[in-house]
């Protein structure tokens, strides 16, 4: 594209010629003001344990990344130091974001990859003294417990061997979860920062060996947490808006998306087997009802049928029809939209991987994403939509009337189909139980 003999580049273009360098104290003031006007009304318990300003040098600080709001949190803990987010790439396209993200210096990435635009910024930070902070699970929960770390992030704390800092997050999820983007006040939340690594202890532990201790540092169930704090939050009587995207199996007849949210009540159109949740995330079920004791050990149970399903039929296969969706090449997003609409197809997950068949800009578009090079879909917002990226190319996909409810089946079938056939990103040790008498088809 060009304006008379000027071209202009793509947002993509301008993101990989960006110069990244530590927020200047003007913006980091800035936004230490504005998350402490808009953070106060989530009453959130800040503990310093390790204080970050007073390390000297350079450093990393991960967070289990719990809901949309973490940057407010963390924020506030650190302050006054400055420091460097990393942020999904997709999330630059998005409207007035794009503009907060450059002024606050925020790192892009590509979820789940080698993104070599993200490594040089980040080398420029450490390397000038900086401080760089991120999430190593790569997005929030789907059911209020941590994804696994991403491979290779132990080699990175290695390379650089810098100290590293932990924020850790406690209730943000409950405020506004995956499922319902609804806020929900009146209960409490935590934050405490401490360091986890000195460049001591890189330099004695393996890689793996970091890996799987961050798993362990970071293991946690939001909803299992709730039951033993039990903190009262205002529901306006939706406690179970939407629940039916993450709960979509009726624990009793066993179907899938047969359930139905109604206010505070959770049932299945099918059997009639239900719950409600209070005020308080508990699931008390109708008389004669059976549920799981929380919605993420809901989702336990949907994985575990997974497992069995995919693994006992080696013609396995769910198609769902869907408007495709692709990010603006020049300008971001109007609305909180990270893409514009562009064509609509179907959407294939079988044992050799998810396919997309359809049109894009009015012209035959397909293609084919091995478990080799997909671990997971992501879910940028709620399950209204997923999203996956094709080499460099994102795009979402909607799904289409009648064919809702299904994406947080889609994130658990991708998932385990992952683990199935290439399992670079593996359940975690302490999840062994899924996999048991259980046998793989031929497919492997």
């Amino acid at each position: 594209m060009t304006d008379g003999n000027v071209s202009k580049d793509t947002i993509k273009q301008e993101l990989k010629k960006r110069s990244y360098n530590t927020p200047s104290a003007f913006m980091a003031g800035f936004n230490y003001l504005l998350t402490s006007i808009i953070g106060g009304k989530y009453n959130c318990e800040y503990t310093v344990i390790d204080d970050i300003n007073e390390e000297d040098g350079p450093a990393f600080v991960i967070f289990n990344h719990l809901s949309r709001f973490d940057h407010i949190f963390l924020n506030q803990i650190m302050n006054p130091r400055r420091y460097n987010m990393v942020a999904a790439h997709n999330e630059f396209f998005r409207g007035a974001q794009y503009w907060l993200f450059k002024l606050g210096n925020v790192i892009p990435k590509t979820n789940f990859t080698l993104d070599l635009t993200t490594m040089k910024a980040i080398k420029k930070i450490i390397s000038s003294g900086g401080t760089v902070c991120f999430a190593p699970e790569g997005m929030t929960p789907m059911d209020g417990k941590n994804h696994p770390v991403v491979p290779g992030t132990g080699t990175m704390f290695k390379h650089y061997n810098v100290p590293v800092y932990q924020v850790e997050l406690r209730g943000q999820f409950l405020i506004a979860s995956k499922v319902c983007l609804d806020e929900r006040l009146g209960g409490k939340c935590f934050a405490t920062i401490r360091k986890l690594y000195t460049p001591e202890d890189l330099q004695r532990m393996t890689a793996d060996e970091i890996d799987a201790d961050l798993n362990l540092r970071m293991r946690h169930d939001e909803y299992e947490w709730q039951k033993e704090h039990h903190y009262k939050f205002r529901m306006n009587g939706e406690a179970c808006k939407n629940l039916e995207d993450l709960c979509f199996m009726c624990p009793s007849c066993g179907k899938y998306f047969t359930m139905k949210s109604e206010g505070s009540k959770l049932f299945c159109t099918e059997c009639g087997n239900g719950t409600e949740m209070n005020d308080y995330y508990d699931l008390v079920p109708f008389p004669d009802s059976t549920v799981p004791e929380t919605p993420s050990k809901w989702c336990d149970m949907e994985r575990i049928d997974i497992i069995r399903s995919i693994r006992k039929d080696d013609r396995y296969s769910f198609s769902i029809e869907v408007q495709l969706g692709k990010l603006p090449e020049f300008k971001p997003c109007k609305t909180a939209d990270t893409s514009i609409r562009c064509g609509e197809g179907a959407v294939t997950i079988d044992h050799d991987g998810l396919h997309f068949d359809g049109v894009k800009d009015g012209e035959p578009f397909s293609f084919t994403r091995s478990y080799d090079a997909l671990t997971t879909i992501l879910t940028p917002l709620d399950f209204k939509f997923f999203s996956v990226y094709n080499g460099t190319d994102f795009y979402d996909f909607f799904p289409i009337e009648g064919h809702e409810g299904r994406v947080g089946f889609i994130q658990l079938l991708v998932e385990e189909m992952h683990r199935l056939h290439s399992n670079k990103l593996a359940n975690f040790p302490w999840n062994d139980y899924m996999y048991k008498d259980c046998d793989a088809c031929s497919a492997t």
